[in-house]
């Protein structure tokens, strides 16, 4: 319809903003690798963990990984590619929504124009209906199972339900009156949550990957959190609000402070020889939808993922992403290269900037990287389990002993076929194939 970016549209020297070529200043680099960082947090939105818990085998989770890996190439390309040339067809004109605008204009181009235009409308309004749909459930699940039910242990299903639908609505009826009171305000919220979510990262890692000798204790974990959350909230609503202002990431601030208070406060804990306090109640799961008393250990999770390369575990997976989302960076000095003279016309003849199919050397570099980043990902993928029996190679003779019994937990016993299981005394006790399958 409009060529890509290599056609004249985008000439650097007659583009209506000949600056989206050049180097981005340090704040704006800044600013890119921490958005970059900051999505990390989708591992713990509730939302994204409950289509997680509800796939009904391993084929379908991995087909979605996949989808979510491939996705970004489908829509983030696709919106920054709209939203250049936006600029080129709104040159001159006032809008209060560059989107809306942008989509008239591809709309009255041509037919196809029209049906694609058509097409983006209704995707952009099924995506919000569809995300807002997600976030009430979640919302809603959580005051559930959180509040309402350890207070209604003997209600029943009828009044639960009720209690439910009364949650919803109010959870609905006050997010509108958000959205009507302050234009800004949802903005703000996507940003506090975001940020909020990555406050619960550390704890989400230190639950499944730390050993107990390295896993601070709970108060030490909520204390950070909670930190990192005042942090997140103070910066975007008072420093982020004022124009003038160096630009911070809140939540990847609020990450620093999270992180850093945990370790200071650990440390302290284990100079005093306090870090054996007992755990308070409040941080013993409730196992009932687990098989009763069965304990959720570390020698327990890492029974059950025996044999899998889990990516957060791979030193070169981790390392790769690491030096990518780094190298991913311009780096070099931000303006470059100048613009020079501003022509009677309005455009810059001397201005020659280094471009790569129309693109300026350091985005292509960035979608270079990209490219590496997700093969890398859909590679670890690739490698999880199809089906329950690629666990592990567990049978009869291969069977998982715990390295250490946890003081004061229940292990699974090998000879229990109940929902309920019972207590070992032996240390060599073991979880068999038929009760891994089973939980």
């Amino acid at each position: 319809l409009y060529g890509g970016w290599g056609s004249d549209i985008f000439n650097p020297k007659t583009y209506p903003k000949p600056n989206f070529f050049q180097v981005p200043s340090t704040e704006d680099q800044v600013a890119m690798w921490s958005f970059s960082l900051q999505w990390i947090s989708f591992a713990a939105l509730p939302h994204f963990q409950q289509r997680t818990y509800a796939s009904g085998e391993f084929k379908s989770m991995k087909l979605a990984y996949f989808v979510i890996s491939l996705a970004p190439w489908l829509t983030m390309l696709v919106g920054v590619f709209s939203g250049t040339l936006g600029v080129y067809l709104l040159q001159g004109q006032e809008t209060s929504n560059p989107f809306t605008g942008v989509v008239a204009e591809l709309m009255g181009a041509s037919g196809f124009g029209y049906v694609a235009g058509l097409l983006i409308l209704v995707g952009s309004v099924a995506a919000i209906i569809s995300t807002a749909d997600s976030l009430l459930i979640a919302t809603t699940h959580m005051v559930m199972s959180e509040v309402v039910n350890p207070n209604m242990k003997n209600a029943s299903h009828a009044r639960v339900s009720f209690v439910s639908k009364v949650v919803s609505f109010t959870v609905m009826a006050l997010g509108l009156v958000i959205a009507l009171t302050d234009d800004g305000a949802l903005s703000d919220l996507a940003a506090v949550q975001n940020g909020m979510c990555l406050q619960a990262v550390p704890t989400l890692l230190i639950g499944l990957f730390f050993s107990p000798r390295f896993t601070p204790h709970a108060w030490v974990i909520a204390v950070g959190a909670l930190a990192g959350f005042i942090t997140t909230v103070v910066i975007n609503y008072t420093w982020n609000e004022k124009e003038d202002n160096y630009f911070f990431n809140a939540g990847v601030w609020g990450l620093c402070h999270n992180i850093g208070i945990m370790f200071t406060l650990e440390m302290a804990l284990r100079l005093c020889h306090a870090s054996e306090w007992r755990a308070p109640k409040w941080d013993v799961p409730n196992t009932d939808n687990f098989g009763g008393d069965m304990p959720i250990t570390y020698d327990w999770l890492n029974g059950l993922m025996r044999n899998v390369r889990e990516p957060f575990k791979s030193e070169w997976f981790v390392g790769l992403f690491v030096v990518t989302s780094i190298l991913l960076l311009p780096g070099n000095s931000a303006g470059l290269p100048e613009l020079g003279e501003q022509a009677a016309d309005g455009t810059y003849p001397d201005f020659t900037p280094t471009t790569v199919g129309g693109l300026p050397d350091w985005v292509f570099k960035l979608l270079m990287g990209s490219v590496v980043m997700t093969l890398s990902l859909i590679w670890a993928i690739y490698h999880l389990p199809s089906n329950l029996d690629d666990l592990s190679d567990l049978n009869d003779d291969s069977e998982y002993v715990p390295q250490k019994k946890s003081k004061g937990s229940l292990p699974i016993s090998k000879t229990s076929t109940n929902s309920k299981n019972t207590s070992l005394s032996s240390p060599t006790d073991v979880i068999s194939p038929d009760k891994i399958r089973e939980v």
